[in-house]
């Protein structure tokens, strides 16, 4: 481990007059470009964020999956939204794990295990939300 050598007083007076200077970004562009700057896949975002052809795809699955159902409650729609989410994040790992077997490479410097984890991570959780929409069922008597 490497020890860190003592600065002079004069390289922290000139540090601290930089980092008052740096102030981050002040646009609302440039303010989006950083929030998504640790961004890599979006897989276990929340929110889908990515590039305006696959957000457009997400929010059509989902939109398709909750029109189908027709949710009466709020919650059912939120749990529709989340089952929705999930398939395609789910449809997303599978076309990556296809691609990375067709070009005999793991796409996107992916290891094939760590795709593994996320299908298994995202199958677990679309089980979950399928046994929570069918006990919101047995309680209010409201099917989706």
């Amino acid at each position: 481990m490497r020890t860190k050598r003592p600065i002079s007083e004069k390289q922290l007076k000139a540090n601290r007059a930089n980092a008052k200077r740096s102030t981050g970004p002040r646009t609302e562009r440039g303010k989006t470009i950083s929030r998504r700057n640790a961004l890599k896949h979006g897989i276990l975002s929340r929110i889908v964020e990515i590039g305006s052809s696959e957000g457009e795809a997400s929010r059509s699955a989902v939109s398709s999956i909750t029109s189908s159902f027709r949710p009466e409650a709020c919650q059912q729609e939120e749990l529709l939204e989340a089952i929705g989410q999930t398939w395609w994040k789910l449809g997303r790992v599978v076309k990556w794990e296809h691609e990375s077997n067709a070009s005999g490479e793991v796409a996107r410097k992916m290891s094939s295990e760590l795709l593994r984890r996320y299908e298994i991570m995202l199958v677990r959780k679309w089980h979950a939300s399928i046994r929570e929409s069918v006990n919101l069922e047995r309680k209010t008597g409201e099917s989706l």
